[in-house]
């Protein structure tokens, strides 16, 4: 059996730019980072969520926001509870 936790050694190189394009995906269309009142990260900015996920740990993204959809989801909440 292979134990992750010991290893004989480690090797560290240098991504190409092929392998970077590779991995990114979304897209920065606003220069904000962060807003300074919420210290939340803007919407369509650097550090968006869409891009890095979420900023707290087992938090869903909210992609639609219609009246409809927020009534369902609220009482999806109330079966849950």
């Amino acid at each position: 059996m292979l134990d992750v936790n010991f290893f004989d050694e480690l090797r560290i190189g240098l991504a190409s730019t092929e392998n970077i394009r590779e991995w990114s995906f979304g897209e920065v269309k606003k220069p904000e980072t962060i807003n300074y009142r919420t210290l939340k990260p803007e919407k369509d900015g650097l550090f968006d969520e869409k891009i890095f996920g979420p900023t707290r740990d087992w938090d869903v993204i909210a992609v639609s926001t219609s009246a409809y959809d927020l009534k369902e989801l609220s009482a999806k909440d109330a079966e849950l509870k």
